[in-house]
């Protein structure tokens, strides 16, 4: 609609209702669309020097959204500096900090060295002469989540786990800034570690888990052994002879040893979460095959010793892709009860959802009535006292974070049994797949802490959201704690 004047002011529209970012995506969007050098440069007629006007003073990062109202509208800045001369010697400049290609949206704005908060400056301002200065970044915060990590680079792929009353987060990044993060290049891609003694509120320095330079690694699942320390997998990926798993230890969350390095067949695509199962050990679930083919299959592996060695155990194989459990997260329910719940890929359907009443020595596989993902992982967490599972989960394409409780006795036999979802927190990615994979943790006593990402195919963030433990199924019920 801007090829005309009558819409010229739609796109400022956005800060006024608490969408900024959209505002942002949409200015540079015209900026590269729609002038140009040359003889047709300008998408319309430019009466007046409408056309012309319009460039100039979203150039400049504000609009005159009501010419009479003696207000412009806080848009997003395309060039990295522009003077204004003014009467008696006067001078209003504005300065882009880090203005780029990939760094299109407004982190943060001041005027004078005053914080703009309500996306607004008066001409008044103006005409008194100073200094307007946006930080430019090619990744926002998302809604109701703290960063664990933004450096430049693909941060991704993160796992959390509680243990005493801290939290380990460990993630992945690819710090070439790539042309799409989301694939796994060998060399560029390493495993890091930040602990957090609040909750999430702060985080540790960063400290390195696994940098092998010939694979990439992508951390994958994360729990604690019999004593209390963190276990976490590590993915390595790169050549097919280089391609492995590993499992590091650490007392700490800080500083981490390698315990395994298993032999398997097949190789799983990835490994999740290892839980404590009574009368198994701990049991890690998997799943191996090729995400546009046939001939797949998932399973559990099984420690009797705390992950120094493990036992391959196949649930399904020869699936087809729409039949095909993938990242799956298994809780136990006591007395020989698994309940597992998996994604289903290519958006072919909802979530699955597969039990076990005998100890994982057989399994019944079904569909739920979770169909607000796509391609999304799930994330499980069961409550011994209450008798409640929440699954968490990140709505890929919508952006949101959410969460289904339901009492697990009603849900075991009955997969289509979710009761609606609570919307946690929101993210802002332009392309589905740079968002998600949340991970969950339960804070006894205070929270549940989710890790997620959310970012752009060169830049994404590592954030975490926590929300109150849930004491009934009902959402309406369920109070969210937002940080």
């Amino acid at each position: 609609v801007h090829g005309n004047e009558p819409s010229h002011h739609v796109i400022y529209f956005y800060p006024q209702v608490g969408r900024p970012e959209r505002a942002a995506e949409r200015i540079r969007e015209v900026f590269d669309t729609q002038y140009h050098v040359g003889p047709e440069g300008l998408c319309g007629n430019d009466d007046c020097g409408q056309m012309s006007a319009w460039y100039v003073f979203s150039a400049m990062g504000f609009y005159p959204f009501d010419p009479c109202g003696g207000e412009y509208v806080i848009g997003a800045p395309q060039v990295p500096r522009a003077t204004l001369r003014l009467a008696d010697g006067k001078t209003f400049t504005v300065t882009a900090k880090g203005l780029s290609k990939e760094n299109k949206y407004v982190k943060s704005v001041t005027l004078n060295g005053r914080p703009v908060t309500d996306w607004k400056i008066r001409h008044a301002d103006i005409v008194k002469g100073g200094e307007l200065v946006f930080e430019m970044a090619a990744v926002l915060s998302p809604t109701n989540a703290r960063v664990v990590q933004d450096a430049p680079g693909y941060n991704a792929w993160p796992m959390i786990q509680a243990f005493g009353t801290n939290l380990v987060c460990v993630y992945s990044r690819d710090s070439r800034l790539p042309a799409d993060g989301h694939y796994i290049d060998p060399g560029s891609r390493d495993s890091y570690a930040r602990v957090s003694a609040d909750g999430g509120r702060t985080w540790s320095a960063e400290r390195v888990v696994a940098a092998d330079p010939v694979v990439g690694e992508v951390n994958e699942g994360i729990g604690l052994d019999s004593t209390g320390a963190v276990l976490a997998w590590v993915r390595c990926w790169g050549a097919p002879e280089r391609r492995r798993h590993e499992l590091y230890r650490s007392a700490d969350g800080l500083s981490f040893v390698k315990v395994a390095v298993p032999r398997l067949d097949p190789m799983p695509m990835q490994i999740t979460d290892p839980v404590s199962v009574p009368s198994l050990g701990l049991v890690s679930p998997w799943f191996a095959g090729a995400y546009a083919g046939d001939g797949n299959s998932w399973g559990i592996l099984v420690s009797r010793d705390d992950g120094r060695t493990w036992e391959q155990r196949t649930v399904e194989k020869g699936l087809p892709v729409k039949d095909w459990v993938t990242e799956p997260s298994l809780v136990s329910l006591g007395g020989g009860r698994l309940l597992v719940v998996g994604r289903c890929e290519q958006g072919l359907g909802p979530q699955f959802l597969v039990t076990s009443a005998d100890g994982g020595r057989t399994w019944k596989k079904a569909r739920t009535n979770i169909a607000d993902v796509h391609e999304s992982t799930p994330s499980l967490v069961c409550d011994a006292q209450t008798g409640l599972v929440a699954n968490y989960y990140y709505q890929r394409g919508a952006r949101l974070l959410k969460r289904r409780v339901a009492r697990a006795a009603d849900v075991f036999d009955n997969p289509a049994g979710w009761p609606e979802p609570e919307v946690l927190a929101e993210g802002f990615e332009p392309r589905n797949y740079d968002a998600g994979n949340v991970n969950v943790t339960r804070l006894t006593g205070k929270a549940d802490v989710c890790a997620w990402y959310t970012g752009t195919p060169s830049n994404a963030a590592v954030v975490v959201t926590s929300a109150s433990i849930p004491l009934r199924a009902h959402p309406s019920e369920i109070r969210l704690d937002a940080h």
